[in-house]
């Protein structure tokens, strides 16, 4: 009876089997892919992690632009009135000298305008702010002029020695207040500037002769000295004459040059400065 129970369930299982084999319908075919389904929420933020370091600092930002200025304020209280100047000096007087360059023994003359008529006036001469020897006294006339002549400084040896040198002012000072200057030029000595319309003539002579020898332009009885330039055996010039200009600057005399035949240079010097130059011809004896 068992037995026929077993076998009567494992038929009954068989067939069940059979029938759903049966029922399934063949697998279809490979379709495309769905849609995707919406996107899920977001989930929560996780902790805060810790504080990561400090990064470097930025670059400065542009300077903004300024302001309007402000309005001014209002002025101060006016001060308290300062105590009064001394005089004014008289800004029109004026000084003038005859010599501009002089040494201390030159006789000078000075005179000026613009001053108080009436006015004593000191002249003196500024040589440092500590030396300002003072040369006279001159009193202006109705119109104000001034005028004085001075032999020299005529001060003490250290004075004239600290005075010579440069360039010193001369003054002129007014009891009035008024003041002129002018500058002088102090020298140890003075030298009188040569001459620039010094002639001399050109000249052809034949060895052992004698020529004669002119100039003009020189200074009025001036000496003068004739020689050919650069002719002695050291390079040094050979001096063949001496003599004096007259009295309107000219001079003539003869010379005899002891030179080989050639061409050179003939020149006249003054002692006063002037000087000229001339070409001088040495030929053979006729």
């Amino acid at each position: 009876m068992r037995f026929y129970s077993k076998a009567l369930s494992l038929v009954i299982s068989s067939i069940l089997v059979l029938a759903v084999i049966a029922c399934a319908g063949p697998a279809g075919a490979a379709g495309s892919p769905g849609l995707p389904g919406e996107p899920g929420n977001p989930g929560n933020p996780g902790p805060a992690g810790p504080a990561g370091a400090q990064g470097p600092q930025g670059e400065p930002g542009l300077p903004g632009n300024p302001g309007e200025p402000g309005n001014p304020g209002n002025p101060g209280p006016k001060g308290a009135q300062g105590p009064a100047g001394a005089d004014g000096q008289s800004g029109a007087a004026s000084l003038f000298t005859t010599h501009s360059t002089m040494t201390v023994d030159d006789t000078f003359t000075v005179w000026g305008s613009g001053f108080n008529p009436g006015e004593p006036v000191i002249i003196q001469v500024l040589v440092d702010q500590k030396i300002k020897p003072i040369l006279g006294t001159l009193t202006a006339n109705a119109s104000g002029g001034i005028s004085g002549t001075y032999e020299g400084l005529k001060q003490e040896d250290g004075v004239d020695a600290k005075a010579q040198g440069g360039i010193r002012t001369l003054v002129a000072v007014g009891a009035d207040g008024s003041h002129a200057s002018t500058p002088v030029n102090i020298v140890k000595s003075r030298t009188d500037a040569p001459n620039v319309d010094s002639s001399l003539t050109s000249v052809t002579v034949a060895k052992e002769n004698s020529v004669t020898v002119k100039g003009a332009g020189f200074k009025a009885n001036e000496p003068v000295t004739i020689s050919t330039r650069g002719t002695l055996t050291t390079g040094g010039d050979s001096i063949w004459k001496g003599t004096d200009s007259n009295a309107y600057g000219a001079f003539s005399v003869d010379v005899k040059p002891d030179l080989e035949v050639g061409v050179y240079t003939l020149q006249a010097v003054g002692s006063h400065g002037s000087k000229a130059t001339a070409i001088l011809t040495i030929t053979e004896t006729k």
